[in-house]
């Protein structure tokens, strides 16, 4: 594990069940503009959803149509995914070494995931590998902003890499996230395996709830095809 790695399979492991129900009750805008974003034909594709968490996004892939495989570090989670999609391959293991041939999914879609990672380009390159010609790569991701505003230290350095505490869900949560600028997901090796097909910014009105936060994007959007 690299410096500013999470360990993610620890940190969601430790709140699996209270995570997983203040997701499935809550108002959730990200989830919502991240369906909205997916404007393309899911029937009979092969999909799979990087970083799946408790498999309740598996759900609306499958509803439309979407042949569905589901990978997470979290132990804990990937046991819930498969309880509750029985008919889905959901396995354990690490975005950055897929257990996938070359070329095996139509589209490759995560949410909150690609930005936990040191290098995301590690990232990219996998998610390229594994997804055939043309295929369509949507993820959503904390925004830079977020992560260089919500900084604990007094002096901010938007270029420095620091693990970032965030509260979520109305603060019943903290979780840790390695901080990034949006260069590194715009980078050269992204640019050469995707073209972009959307991009949009998200501000959540929750999140606004916490003492002293200011108005800035909390999420963005990003849709590519592969080259």
């Amino acid at each position: 594990m690299k410096k500013n790695d999470i360990n993610l399979a620890k940190q969601y492991n430790n709140f699996n069940e209270s995570f997983s129900a203040s997701v499935a009750s809550d108002n959730n805008i990200s989830r919502q503009a991240f369906y909205q974003s997916l404007q393309f034909n899911l029937k009979e594709k092969t999909l799979l959803d990087l970083a799946c968490g408790d498999g309740q996004d598996l759900k609306e892939y499958q509803k439309r149509g979407a042949k569905c495989f589901g990978i997470d570090s979290s132990e804990k989670l990937i046991e819930t995914a498969i309880n509750s999609n029985p008919e889905v391959e959901c396995v354990v293991g690490d975005m950055r070494k897929l257990p996938y041939k070359n070329e095996s999914f139509d589209i490759v879609v995560s949410k909150y995931a690609i930005g936990t990672v040191e290098n995301i380009d590690e990232v990219f390159v996998e998610v390229s590998r594994v997804l055939k010609s043309g295929g369509v790569f949507a993820f959503l991701t904390t925004h830079p902003m977020r992560l260089f505003m919500e900084q604990k230290e007094s002096s901010r350095d938007y270029f420095m890499q620091k693990n970032v505490s965030l509260n979520v869900f109305g603060g019943k949560f903290t979780i840790v996230e390695p901080s990034h600028t949006f260069n590194e997901f715009f980078s050269q090796k992204y640019l050469e395996h995707f073209n972009v097909t959307l991009f949009s910014e998200h501000y959540d009105p929750q999140s606004a709830n916490f003492p002293g936060r200011e108005i800035y994007p909390d999420f963005f959007i990003l849709v590519a095809n592969k080259k």
